[in-house]
């Protein structure tokens, strides 16, 4: 694997159908330190906010797996 793309459909990372949670304890149990792209949409129409939600919420959620 070179790198792990994360989207979870139209929604915000953590808001959608997708157990990010479970998501990143496979990434960790399998080992994986490579790349993670954030492939997400923006629900509010506000890049900025939007993103800074999902790139803050990934690091959370990897600093707990």
């Amino acid at each position: 694997i070179c790198q792990i793309h994360l989207k979870d459909g139209p929604n915000l990372l953590g808001q959608g159908k997708i157990s990010m949670p479970r998501v990143a304890e496979v990434i960790a149990e399998i080992g994986y330190t490579g790349w993670a792209v954030l492939e997400t949409s923006s629900p509010r129409k506000n890049l900025e906010i939007d993103m800074s939600h999902n790139l803050g919420y990934v690091r959370g959620l990897f600093s707990r797996a």
